[in-house]
């Protein structure tokens, strides 16, 4: 299923009413509430196991960017920002070297097709070098017709 950010805010609103107390809850500014309220899929419901801690839940992973970046920014201390940043660091170089590794994939794909493309345009044009089209001048064939009917009176 493709989640869009949308349905990432009915999860993010979902899950912060259920497991953030009143306080907590009002750590987050009004404004980041009311757009998520705002922009949210009406269509959309998420539906929460309450006996689940809020790990286990089944949410998107553009909701929980989203709740690692309130919890970065409203609930975090320094240390855990920094514990936090070096885990987004490594998280983000663990996906660039998945990119690397599909892109190579891809390149090898791309290169075997390529290599095939050209064994087979080699093919065509040696095929062609064997049939061999001689291509004659009005004039040589001109000269031809009247050599074949001078032989042909001699005879």
């Amino acid at each position: 299923m493709i989640t869009t950010y949308e349905m990432a805010y009915v999860e993010v609103l979902a899950l912060l009413r259920n497991y953030l107390s009143e306080l907590e809850f009002n750590k987050i500014p009004k404004e980041r509430i009311d757009f998520f309220e705002k922009y949210k899929d009406r269509n959309y419901t998420f539906d929460i196991n309450k006996e689940l801690p809020i790990e286990k839940q089944n949410i998107s992973e553009k909701a929980n960017a989203i709740l690692v970046i309130l919890y970065r920014d409203y609930f975090a201390d320094e240390q855990q920002k920094e514990t936090l940043k070096q885990i987004l660091k490594l998280n983000d170089r663990i996906k660039e070297q998945d990119k690397q590794k599909d892109s190579e994939k891809y390149n090898i794909l791309f290169n075997n097709k390529k290599i095939n493309n050209n064994i087979e345009n080699r093919t065509q044009v040696e095929e062609k070098r064997l049939v061999v089209i001689k291509r004659e001048r009005w004039y040589q064939k001109l000269f031809e017709f009247f050599k074949n009917i001078i032989i042909k009176k001699n005879k």
